[in-house]
């Protein structure tokens, strides 16, 4: 019977994810496994400088030995995406004909009825901080979160999502992405629930001197506003400062 291998802990995890600058150590990819480099099978522990990322690509060239396991070790010294300052690019698969953006318990609908649509959500001076097109069928999200200093944090361009890797932690798992600037301080938690939704389910990020807070009980503004419930269908701009 093979020998189960236990979880690693959750403090040995973050701080494994924060050395390697949270994607492979190699390509930069935000999807990646733990490997350890000393060999799970011979070492049998849980070690947060025995252990890196590595992506699906690179973690199987490694464990057929394709990958030198003195080329993982150099990368683990010097990670590709601490060398870049942000994630390497990944793509988000949205398509269709309609958009939803869910804001804690508030929601904006956008259809395209054959003309294509447009939606900004949420635009601070101007400024589209979140925005969805759609055109023939194509469902595209632009997106800009900064944190307190006006420092980027998440930039979306047509699907193509990279996030600053001089933050706390970064946890990006199946859909779901969560941010955090310190321990128990989300940043923003989104789920991109493929195809056509975006929901905030948490967090507190800025633009320009503005704060947003989203909780399960509404957007709070500022610290001074609180929206709760709000429904859009179909609009240009939904929330505008």
């Amino acid at each position: 019977m093979k020998e189960q291998r236990p979880p690693i802990p959750d403090p040995i995890a973050r701080e494994v994810r924060q050395r390697c600058g949270f994607g492979c150590v190699v390509c930069g990819c935000p999807i990646y496994d733990y490997e350890h480099m000393l060999e799970w099978s011979k070492v049998k522990r849980h070690v947060a400088s025995e252990i890196t990322l590595l992506c699906p690509t690179h973690h199987r060239a490694k464990t057929a030995r394709r990958l030198p396991s003195f080329i993982v070790e150099e990368a683990n010294k010097n990670p590709f995406n601490y060398r870049k300052g942000l994630s390497t690019p990944d793509i988000l698969y949205y398509s269709g004909n309609s958009a939803i953006v869910k804001m804690g318990d508030s929601s904006f609908y956008l259809n395209d009825v054959g003309l294509g649509g447009h939606m900004i959500p949420l635009m601070v001076k101007q400024f589209p901080v979140i925005e969805v097109n759609l055109k023939d069928q194509h469902f595209f999200v632009n997106m800009n979160l900064l944190d307190e200093r006006n420092n980027v944090i998440l930039i979306i361009k047509n699907n193509v999502m990279q996030y600053s890797v001089g933050i706390w932690d970064i946890e990006y798992i199946g859909r779901r992405l969560i941010i955090r600037q310190r321990q128990r301080a989300i940043f923003v938690d989104i789920e991109f629930e493929i195809p056509n939704i975006i929901n905030f389910k948490r967090g507190k990020f800025y633009f320009n001197g503005n704060s947003f807070k989203i909780t399960n009980e509404g957007l709070i503004v500022n610290d001074l506003i609180t929206l709760s419930r709000v429904t859009m269908s179909d609009i240009h701009v939904g929330i505008c400062l």
